[in-house]
């Protein structure tokens, strides 16, 4: 691998890292707005922060190791589809 190849990799490793990082933070402002939003107290606002931290740390090494085990393809396509008709549920429980 050239120099500059590695340099541009770890460049792209540490954005990747700090954008993970960062987005954890990026809602803590926001948490007296949520909070109001939902008629709820800062405190259980705050719950969802934890709570999204919790599944992305259980998740990552969770899901990597089946990444590498099943294609990477094959992953994606349940993500997706999970996530999909987890997406349609919720929009047909929100219709009046």
């Amino acid at each position: 691998m050239s120099k500059n190849k590695k340099f541009f990799t770890i460049l792209g490793l540490f954005f990747g890292v700090f954008v993970t990082g960062a987005d954890s933070f990026i809602i803590s402002p926001m948490l007296p707005e949520i909070a109001h939003s939902f008629a709820t107290s800062i405190t259980l606002a705050a719950y969802g922060v934890t709570i999204y931290a919790i599944c992305f740390a259980v998740g990552s090494p969770l899901f990597g190791p089946l990444g590498n085990r099943y294609k990477k393809k094959v992953v994606n396509y349940w993500h997706f589809n999970i996530f999909g008709w987890h997406f349609v549920m919720w929009i047909f429980s929100h219709l009046n």
